[in-house]
């Protein structure tokens, strides 16, 4: 918490705060909790980045104590959600929905765009569809990019995605366009 509140005159005067990411932030709620109350006593807003793979009462027993969660949607699909990730997405998509209706101006869907993964037009209409029902505040896409491969490198790891295009990104603008057809807001990451 000293370290957190060594910058607190800089959130104060930027409208910043302290941002809990990790990981899962949410896979230590006792501590995530308390630092949550200690910062909203200290006058300091805070941001969860999440997957919403928690139980729901984990989530939801923060949630008043956090101004902003940034909630990561990857896959609709739940066979390929499974594929990609290891787990249903049943779970993370009911926590989404029940964080949205207690809290859906604190709420921003963030989606990274993995070539091949992600980032196809029936998997990002899918994430649109989901969160036109919600009526949270918007839409963050983060765009791709291979600054995990170095650590697979030094891991001694094969990096698991090659593309022989070497340009792999994404088409942006024609994802930011899904969102925005349907009047949701929708920025992105970085750019």
């Amino acid at each position: 918490m000293a370290r957190i509140m060594a910058d607190a005159a800089f959130y104060r005067n930027s409208g910043g705060g302290a941002t809990f990411s990790g990981g899962e932030p949410l896979a230590q709620p006792e501590f995530l909790g308390e630092l949550l109350s200690r910062c909203r006593s200290g006058g300091v807003s805070t941001a969860v980045e999440t997957c919403g793979c928690v139980p729901k009462q984990t989530l939801l027993e923060v949630e008043p104590l956090v101004d902003l969660f940034l909630y990561d949607v990857k896959v609709m699909d739940p066979e390929a959600h499974a594929a990609y990730t290891g787990q249903s997405n049943d779970a993370i998509l009911a926590n989404l929905r029940s964080l949205a209706q207690k809290a859906p101006d604190r709420v921003v869907v963030r989606v990274p765009l993995v070539p091949g993964c992600t980032d196809s037009p029936e998997n990002l209409e899918a994430i649109a569809r989901l969160v036109a029902g919600l009526d949270v505040r918007g839409v963050e896409l983060m765009p791709y990019h291979e600054l995990g491969r170095d650590k697979y490198a030094g891991l001694g790891r094969e990096y698991p995605i090659s593309y022989e295009d070497p340009d792999p990104r994404p088409d942006v603008g024609a994802a930011v366009g899904i969102f925005r057809d349907r009047q949701i807001p929708c920025d992105v990451n970085g750019g």
